[in-house]
């Protein structure tokens, strides 16, 4: 019979059911994934992130939805989608860096979208100069994915990645209001 089944998304881990052990910074690094965020040390949950990443995106994709997912293109575009985290979506850009055409790149990220590791922001916006933009954003889902896939290991590491150092200059920067 219809509607007696109801579906929900389950999310990993989030800083409200955090146990008091575990710090924000450690969850923000290692993601909601209880087996990265209850690892004994950094290495383990590194080893984690990575083995996830390669068996459930570069092999379990294409075995979910039946397709033939090239590994090799998939864990370059999970890179790529990781260093443009929080931007506006270009698959055109991505398609050319990867030797795929665009509506290819939108393709396997509908499919990164249906198992829940992407997240495309609807279209629509206005940005701070009044124009219409009509580009969705994207981003990874899970930080301690994002972090891994950004080769971010740790805080030092993060306070070198070029997105940490463009949020310390315009957070230091000179007060120039009267």
């Amino acid at each position: 019979m219809a509607g007696r089944i109801a579906y929900k998304e389950l999310y990993p881990v989030n800083l409200t059911e955090l146990p008091s052990a575990i710090s924000r910074n450690k969850h923000w690094l290692r993601g909601g994934f209880p087996p990265s965020l209850l690892a004994k040390n950094e290495q383990a949950a590194i080893e984690w992130t990575s083995s996830f990443i390669r068996n459930y995106a570069e092999r379990d994709l294409s075995t979910l939805f039946g397709v033939d997912l090239t590994s090799n293109i998939i864990s370059r575009l999970l890179s790529m989608l990781a260093h443009v985290n929080g931007n506006i979506w270009n698959a055109e850009m991505i398609g050319l860096s990867l030797g795929i055409t665009a509506p290819t790149v939108n393709w396997y990220v509908e499919f990164l979208e249906g198992v829940f590791l992407v997240q495309r922001l609807p279209v629509f916006y206005i940005n701070t100069r009044k124009r219409l933009v009509k580009a969705p954003k994207i981003y990874i889902r899970n930080s301690g994915l994002l972090h891994r896939l950004s080769g971010v290991n740790n805080i030092n590491a993060f306070r070198g990645h070029p997105v940490a150092s463009i949020e310390v200059k315009l957070n230091n920067a000179p007060n120039i209001s009267k």
